[in-house]
């Protein structure tokens, strides 16, 4: 007795995976069926297809750009394929300048930093030059020669270093967006080997890099990831900086990312080999953003 019902639950079992196997079987065939269906609606439609895609493109809708294209990459086209590299690429630009966007937004709500934020010498000067503007965030910098520095963004926009020596300003600079320092003030009349910056290091010497790759961009100009492996995120910003804008210059560029390392690159571009790979992202050094054109990290 006890046989026979061994024999008919084996039954069952049996009969169930058949079901279960056959179903699975249906399914592949209708994935290959659609997935032949697609490649053949790309070969007789192709110039339509690359057009709307282009279309879309131009129309910064990113989404339908990347789900349509790749239902026809296994035809191999390379003028889709960029379409669709291309549109991920600006997808993942416009978000990192959203995000940027939002932080700077953040910061031009906050309220006048603490009094103790700002160094005592720099309170003094700011009460009497209020062309400035009010200071909305402080950016503590290594000492220069003669004495303490400090970089202060203001509610103007305007990202200002204050050099001081003995406690009191003796030089304000400004950086401008082509990662440019240009002096807006001074009440120093010694030698110029006072404001010698030894604190950078920077020679204005490139460092060597490579270009892992390059885009057109569909608003116009270049964007870039570059590898600069001599440099580390310990490297001074300053330095990033100004390395990253002499290499857009000599490139060419509108916009580019820097990294120390190939697996921070992909680790821009691939959230689950981020995931994968936790530290791969401290190899990212910074970069100029399309929008602001200014350095950001």
């Amino acid at each position: 007795m006890h046989a026979g019902k061994r024999r008919k639950n084996m039954k069952k079992k049996t009969g169930c995976l058949l079901v279960l196997l056959v179903g699975f079987a249906v399914l592949i065939v209708a994935v290959v069926i659609s997935i032949r269906g697609d490649l053949r609606c790309f070969e007789s439609n192709s110039e339509a297809i690359l057009t709307d895609l282009k279309t879309h493109l131009e129309n910064n809708d990113w989404d339908y750009v990347v789900t349509e294209g790749e239902k026809y990459t296994l035809s191999e086209n390379k003028e889709l394929i960029d379409l669709v590299n291309l549109a991920k690429s600006d997808k993942k630009l416009a978000e990192t300048s959203k995000r940027a966007k939002v932080i700077v937004d953040e910061l031009s709500q906050k309220p006048t930093p603490e009094p103790s934020r700002l160094l005592p010498g720099i309170q003094s000067f700011l009460k009497t030059h209020s062309e400035f503007g009010t200071p909305t965030t402080t950016q503590d910098i290594p000492n220069w020669t003669e004495g303490k520095r400090q970089r202060i963004q203001f509610t103007s926009g305007r990202n200002l270093l204050f050099y001081l020596k003995d406690g009191v300003v003796v030089t304000v600079f400004e950086d401008n967006s082509e990662g440019d320092r240009k002096k807006i003030w001074t009440s120093y009349s010694g030698t110029a080997e006072y404001m010698k910056d030894t604190s950078q290091k920077s020679t204005g010497a490139i460092p060597q890099y490579t270009i892992i790759s390059a885009i057109n961009l569909v608003a116009g100009g270049k964007f870039a990831d570059v590898l600069v492996p001599s440099l580390t995120r310990e490297t001074p910003r300053d330095t990033r900086s100004e390395i990253a804008f002499a290499i857009r210059k000599k490139e060419g560029l509108r916009c580019l990312s820097m990294y120390s390392t190939r697996e921070a690159c992909k680790a821009s571009y691939s959230s689950s080999y981020a995931e994968q790979h936790p530290d791969a992202s401290n190899g990212y050094l910074g970069g100029i953003s399309m929008n602001t054109g200014k350095f950001e990290d």
